[in-house]
């Protein structure tokens, strides 16, 4: 999480970038091995099996592609710092701090505990 100026962003910028650029590398290596895969479908020169399954990697393709999209275009900002304590260093030299957060409505989500019974 980043605080700046109050507001907390997650996840932060450079692990959204990081995240894209595996995207992108993953979708040129899946185009460049896909090269010509339409024209093959199209022509028919490949076996029903093979059809299917190269429309499924295009699909694939395809979805990764939303997936960008939606990275490239989230809303990070969590909400706003209430309250925090600085940070301290422990004598194990661990680091030590904590922060209270409004996060904001859109980003709350369900608590969903799993509760189990258990027999006496």
């Amino acid at each position: 999480m980043k605080a700046s100026e109050g507001l907390v962003e997650s996840p932060s910028k450079e692990d959204i970038d990081e995240s894209i650029q595996a995207w992108i590398s993953y979708l040129h290596d899946q185009q460049e091995r896909l090269n010509g895969t339409r024209e093959k479908i199209e022509i028919g020169i490949a076996s029903n099996a093979r059809i299917r399954c190269l429309k499924g990697e295009i699909n694939a393709v395809e979805e990764t592609k939303e997936k960008v999209r939606g990275l490239e275009n989230l809303d990070r900002q969590l909400g706003r710092v209430l309250a925090s304590s600085g940070f301290k260093v422990a004598s194990t030299g661990c680091g030590l701090d904590w922060g209270l957060v409004e996060v904001n409505e859109e980003r709350v989500a369900g608590n969903l505990v799993s509760v189990h019974s258990r027999s006496p």
